[in-house]
């Protein structure tokens, strides 16, 4: 999981770019939400206070960058619908796409396919979105956050020279 999140944030101090969005674009939370009354769907919204209250002591110095996370949404399907499998893929395509989302990382194995896409705005990460397909399973992560590119460049370069954290992620 801690090598998720590295590669995570490596991807965005690496490859973001400026991007603006329209209000009347569907939002990814609404798209999550739709789905969330299917019986094989669980989804949750989690405000980061709450996260911040049980954040494992590795990530304490790491506070400053945290604290500019708003929430996180978590959606995830496992089912063997074929046509709810290719109406939320479709769905989240339409949503990425008309929001202006900048894939920064693809990563293909086998039959699971794993996306890793942001929003950036006026030089501040305002979204993140992890999007995780394998056979009958779908698994979204969706971050609002305003984050400022510098901090995070920062703070990643902090997180490659503590020895302790990259023992631990790899």
């Amino acid at each position: 999981m801690r090598l998720v999140i590295f590669i995570i944030l490596l991807s965005i101090s690496v490859g973001s770019v400026h991007a603006d969005t329209g209000s009347n674009t569907p939002s990814i939370r609404k798209t999550m939400k739709m789905f969330k009354s299917h019986s094989d769907v669980e989804y949750i919204t989690v405000p980061m206070f709450l996260v911040k209250m049980f954040l494992p002591k590795e990530f304490k110095p790491y506070k400053k960058l945290l604290r500019k996370i708003k929430s996180v949404g978590i959606m995830s399907y496992e089912g063997n619908s074929k046509k709810i499998t290719n109406k939320i893929t479709t769905r989240m395509d339409k949503v990425t796409n008309s929001n202006k989302m900048t894939t920064l990382m693809e990563i293909h194995d086998g039959k699971e396919e794993i996306t890793v896409m942001s929003r950036v705005r006026k030089g501040k990460i305002k979204e993140l979105f992890l999007y995780v397909k394998e056979k009958g399973e779908i698994s979204l992560i969706h971050v609002k956050a305003n984050i400022k590119l510098k901090t995070l460049s920062k703070e990643l370069s902090l997180l490659l020279k503590d020895k302790k954290v990259m023992k631990d992620l790899f």
